[in-house]
């Protein structure tokens, strides 16, 4: 999976695989009901809802802008993806906009081992924010940096909700399941939008757009579009295009959050 195993981050990766133990577990202790997958799923949404609309537009593009207060609030949503912290995220898909498919894009299929491709982008050491550099704009707000380095913190708080005022069954698949559900998501389209689909514009990588991922993904199938113009809010450039993470930037826009 990589080259050398000192470049694996022992933490996160100990992280990751606890994480799927104890979300496998709690489902062995669970009796299935369809409404528990309702709970999964539109947990599912709500973090993914996170990563275009907080991580990925406004973080990690700056597609907008909004108060200290509301960033904060925006930057409390991301963490609830547990993709690392939401300063790390930017920094290391900032890099990935720099140098898209090439073999210092860490998460390019065209220059990495699918596996690296998929997973090792999260859990190298290579994936660092100082390392990487590139959001001296994000890291002189001091509640961001916090935020960044405890990002699990809001996570266990959520779990604890969702058992305290719910039950076990409700912190394993609205609590548990989401969050893989929205891991492997993010590592899949990593692969997917570079691999597969359709390129309407001319660029410097191998972008993709995909009608059908954007089914999952709020607006994030339009990556060559994004690829194209990353400063803009809207991913999908034709009125087709279904873009609903635009539509709650707008939303917060015409209430004056951003």
């Amino acid at each position: 999976m990589m080259k050398n195993w000192n470049q694996v981050n022992a933490k996160i990766f100990t992280v990751f695989i606890l994480v799927h133990v104890i979300t496998f577990y709690c489902l062995t202790h669970v009796t299935f009901k369809i409404e528990y997958l309702y709970y999964a799923l539109g947990m599912y949404f709500f973090r993914w809802a996170a990563f275009t609309c907080c991580l990925h537009r406004y973080f990690a593009h700056r597609v907008c802008k909004t108060t200290r207060i509301f960033q904060f609030f925006l930057d409390l949503w991301g963490t609830l993806l547990m993709i690392r912290g939401p300063l790390t995220f930017s920094s290391g898909h900032r890099l990935h906009h720099q140098k898209s498919d090439t073999p210092e894009d860490l998460h390019s299929i065209h220059h990495h081992h699918p596996l690296y491709a998929y997973l090792g982008w999260v859990i190298s050491k290579r994936y660092d924010e100082n390392k990487i550099g590139l959001i001296k704009d994000l890291q002189k707000f001091p509640e961001l940096y916090y935020l960044n380095k405890f990002y699990y913190v809001p996570n266990l708080i959520l779990l604890y909700i969702f058992y305290r005022y719910g039950n076990f069954a409700v912190m394993t698949w609205a609590g548990l399941v989401s969050i893989l559900m929205t891991w492997h998501m993010a590592f899949s389209v990593t692969i997917l939008f570079h691999k597969w689909g359709v390129q309407n514009y001319q660029t410097n990588d191998h972008s993709r757009n995909s009608f059908f991922l954007n089914l999952f993904t709020l607006g994030e199938g339009w990556h060559n579009n994004h690829h194209f113009n990353m400063n803009s809010a809207r991913l999908g450039h034709k009125w087709w295009q279904i873009d609903p993470g635009y539509w709650i930037l707008w939303c917060f826009e015409k209430v004056g959050l951003v």
